[in-house]
């Protein structure tokens, strides 16, 4: 069953370690600083050419909680997965 996505407000510490794509390495949610593993990584390209390219990037915290950080441009949007 695919999860239900819930917008919440958290800040992503990202690491590049000389590569040219940057990885979340930690996530500030809920007053702690949580250490990620990636998942799943995937680029969406526009539907027009010369439109901005989109990363999603699923993770994973400590407690197991799964994560989604959306990347467009200058925006990132965090949202948990809840399960009914």
């Amino acid at each position: 069953m695919e999860p239900t996505w819930l917008a919440v407000v958290a800040q992503v510490e990202w690491h590049s370690a000389g590569k040219s794509r940057s990885t979340p390495a930690y996530l500030r949610f809920g007053g702690e600083r949580l250490p990620l593993r990636v998942l799943r990584r995937t680029y969406l390209g526009p539907a027009r050419a010369g439109g901005a390219v989109a990363e999603e990037v699923v993770v994973r915290d400590e407690y197991h909680r799964v994560f989604r950080i959306q990347v467009r441009g200058d925006t990132v949007r965090v949202e948990v997965a809840v399960t009914p």
